[in-house]
């Protein structure tokens, strides 16, 4: 058994490495070729970008070289008569399962490892490393909450006083630039409007969890809810209690892209205490865990020659078909479903998940129907 255990690991294993070699190859090749003719910087600043770039890339290459290991290991396998000779040897189809299951297992943990920890720290490389930030590249465009608003102009947040938009956060006077906040009472009734050019706290207030902040330059709309007409009132400074401290906006500008897993889950509840919409940042975290899953998923997508070992009615074909069939659907209705929680058109753990467990259920289904050969 034991013997049969390492010949099928050995032909997983090298179709796995063989294909990740190839992919990186190819994207390499079009990568280089492509910055190249853009002409926006050098070949050692290109080279070190891809390098930089890779774990970006073993993300999506890791699932795909999961499902090309095991077609290729098994067709290999079913060419040369070795696969009908484990089963004849009394190999059951159970302990291959479980087998291709622990190998994938541990692709799925790379690619968690990757994902959460390597790719965020490639990303904060490229700031010292490559010349101006690596900004002139395609695709390394910072993703914060800043650009993430940027088409409204203003970044909102709530708390259960009053709504509050403003332009930017001034880290270095700790300072807000064109602040608005719109006060509301009990039954949501809106009750005054503050507009100030800028606005910078002092201190905590005395025995609350509030913090003094001097407004400066703005008005101020009252008795909005009441059938008069609202009194206006003009300041050039207005001092005011608000339940937010600067720190709460340090990580308004920062990059999303560079957190590993544990920053950008506590990254996530900071803004959701906020009453920032968070989906956009919720399916980030979610697709570290889900990527991982369907690097398992694919590893057993085209395990059907399991079922038909003998090369005569090898299925070769078919099963290319398949797969091509099936990652041709596949990434564009994942990729849809999480745009779609992005923009905060279904929950984020649904739609990352969603697709993933449909598959699960077809493989659960396929195996079902094979119990007895199992």
């Amino acid at each position: 058994m034991t013997t049969l255990k390492r010949l099928i690991s050995r032909e997983w294993l090298s179709a796995f490495f063989a294909s990740v070699f190839v992919f990186i190859l190819l994207i390499t090749v079009a990568n280089v070729v492509s910055e190249l003719l853009r002409s926006v910087t050098t070949l050692p600043d290109i080279l070190l970008n891809n390098f930089l770039e890779m774990p970006k890339w073993l993300n999506k290459i890791l699932p795909i070289a999961c499902l090309t290991a095991t077609l290729f290991s098994l067709n290999r396998l079913q060419r040369k008569g070795e696969l009908m000779a484990i089963f004849a040897c009394g190999f059951p189809r159970f302990s291959f399962f479980t087998l291709i299951l622990q190998l994938s297992f541990l692709v799925a943990v790379s690619e968690f490892l990757i994902s959460s920890y390597l790719q965020p720290y490639a990303d904060a490389l490229k700031f010292s490393w490559l010349r101006d930030g690596g900004i002139h590249f395609r695709g390394n465009k910072s993703q914060s909450l800043q650009t993430s608003t940027s088409s409204t102009g203003k970044v909102w947040y709530r708390n259960d006083l009053y709504y509050a938009s403003f332009l930017a956060f001034d880290k270095q006077r700790s300072e807000l630039r064109d602040l608005t906040l719109f006060f509301y009472d009990s039954n949501y009734k809106l009750e005054r409007i503050i507009t100030a050019d800028r606005a910078r706290t002092a201190t905590s207030s005395d025995g609350s969890n509030s913090y003094k902040w001097t407004l400066s330059t703005g008005n101020e709309l009252n008795s909005l809810k009441d059938k008069n007409f609202p009194q206006k009132r003009v300041f050039d400074t207005l001092n005011l209690d608000l339940k937010e401290k600067p720190a709460d906006f340090l990580d308004v500008d920062l990059d999303i892209n560079k957190m590993d897993i544990h920053n950008l889950y506590y990254y996530i509840l900071k803004i959701k205490k906020l009453g920032i919409n968070a989906c956009e940042y919720e399916v980030m975290f979610y697709e570290k865990f889900s990527s991982s899953i369907i690097c398992i998923i694919f590893a057993f997508i085209s395990v059907g020659a399991i079922f038909n070992p003998n090369r005569r009615h090898s299925s070769f074909g078919k099963n290319i078909f398949f797969v091509m069939i099936f990652t041709t659907v596949f990434w564009p209705s994942y990729s849809s479903f999480m745009d779609l929680a992005g923009g905060s058109k279904l929950p984020p753990l649904w739609a990352t998940f969603a697709i993933p467990a449909l598959c699960s259920l077809y493989i659960l289904i396929y195996f079902y129907k094979h119990r007895r050969l199992a």
